[in-house]
């Protein structure tokens, strides 16, 4: 938990809210295309990405690598599930915003936008409405977050982990060399309201120190919302030895829970993730403007908004 609990530092160095749950977001792989095409396992750099979707579309001219429409949309929440993965393992977790400042990793931005672009241009990217691409093979790799298991086993039971699909880290760009990949944690927290009078607070205190000081209450939380409580040990301690024997699947995501970066810590964040759309990912994505020029102007904007 101390790893954990580093990222969920204000710019004030304080922690304001108590980790509940997190999905450490990840990418699927459609493994048994990837062993089809001569790919042994899951690529982990933009160079293998970019080898794949070559093969893909040598043998599979009508297939894509991902299909993403919002890549072209200014919706901000979407940015959680493909800029932000990406760039928080780029960047090994640079704060986007701090404060009121914007303190990005410009380099890992760029190289982010880039990537995207870039899949666009060589038409590894399909932009257009599609129902259920990654499920019926029309494309190969997707953001993935564990809800989707459960859909799955009703309505694709033959997608099995390790089968036909693996759960990944986000890949590196070829010049980034480091040990682990971060990831966007898709979080909730706990916050006890500072209006409460001093007795009601300690009440509380005393609450949740009961709730999260005992596995056998994040065991019951797995049974009933199967998402992973926010902690270090899930892959080590013996409580949860059951949910992984009958869910293999979330193994990936408990590996992942210390890699995991949660959202901007800013009042005006989807102002700034919509900026983000708006001004920098999707103009790239689009090919109107270079990886350069579109962080230029999304960077430019949300400084004033930031003002």
């Amino acid at each position: 938990m101390k790893e954990i609990i580093e990222g969920w530092k204000f710019a004030d160095g304080h922690v304001y809210i108590l980790p509940v749950y997190a999905n450490a977001m990840l990418f699927g792989w459609r493994i048994d295309i990837l062993k089809e095409l001569g790919f042994k396992e899951a690529p982990t750099t933009y160079s293998g990405i970019m080898d794949v979707g070559k093969a893909l579309k040598a043998k599979y001219p009508d297939r894509f690598l991902i299909a993403r429409k919002a890549l072209i949309e200014p919706t901000w929440w979407q940015r959680w599930f493909d800029f932000f993965m990406l760039y928080n393992a780029a960047s090994d977790g640079v704060p986007f915003v701090t404060g009121n400042e914007v303190t990005a990793d410009d380099e890992a931005v760029i190289k982010v936008f880039k990537f995207y672009g870039d899949l666009k241009a060589n038409d590894y990217l399909l932009t257009m409405p599609a129902t259920d691409p990654f499920e019926t093979e029309l494309s190969i790799w997707r953001s993935l977050g564990p809800w989707s298991f459960p859909g799955w086993k009703e309505r694709f039971p033959e997608l099995v982990i390790n089968k036909t699909f693996v759960a990944a880290p986000p890949p590196l760009p070829d010049d980034v060399k480091l040990p682990y990949a971060k990831t966007f944690a898709d979080a909730k927290g706990l916050v006890i309201y500072a209006q409460r009078s001093p007795e009601e607070q300690a009440a509380i205190w005393e609450f949740i120190k009961w709730v999260f000081t005992n596995p056998i209450n994040d065991l019951a939380w797995i049974d009933a919302t199967g998402m992973l409580p926010m902690r270090g040990d899930l892959v080590t301690n013996s409580t949860f030895d059951r949910v992984f024997k009958e869910h293999p699947e979330l193994i990936p995501y408990a590996d992942e829970m210390a890699y995991a970066v949660p959202a901007i810590a800013n009042e005006k964040f989807s102002d700034i993730q919509t900026i983000l759309s708006d001004k920098g990912l999707v103009p790239v994505v689009l090919g109107k403007v270079t990886p350069q020029q579109g962080w230029a102007d999304a960077k430019a904007a949300i400084e004033a908004l930031l003002k």
